[in-house]
């Protein structure tokens, strides 16, 4: 009778160590669930500013070749302008 006491005090212990087990188990899985949902955010958070990043960088490049282009346009009317003011001094030193 003693012996059957004892082994049901061994198994009710060792019943309450599996619950404490499977509650800590619980737990881990709670913050394992959350570190995932946290994770994902972060990821979702990074992927759109990829996205900007990259339109960003779009624009810069769309500006980039817009203000080339005008500078080019400058250098033309530069020369255009060089071109003017070297007829005007051929002219004047004609009438001189």
């Amino acid at each position: 009778s003693n012996s059957v006491a004892a082994a049901a005090e061994e198994m009710s212990a060792s019943m309450n160590t599996v619950a404490a087990a499977s509650e800590q188990a619980a737990t881990n899985l709670v913050n394992v669930a959350d570190a995932a949902g946290q994770m994902k955010q972060t990821l979702t958070e990074v992927a759109q500013n990829c996205d900007k990043a990259r339109q960003v960088s779009g624009n810069a490049s769309e500006k980039v070749e817009t203000a080339s282009q005008r500078v080019a346009q400058l250098g033309a009317s530069a020369r255009d302008i060089t071109q003017v003011t070297d007829t005007i001094t051929d002219i004047a030193e004609q009438t001189n």
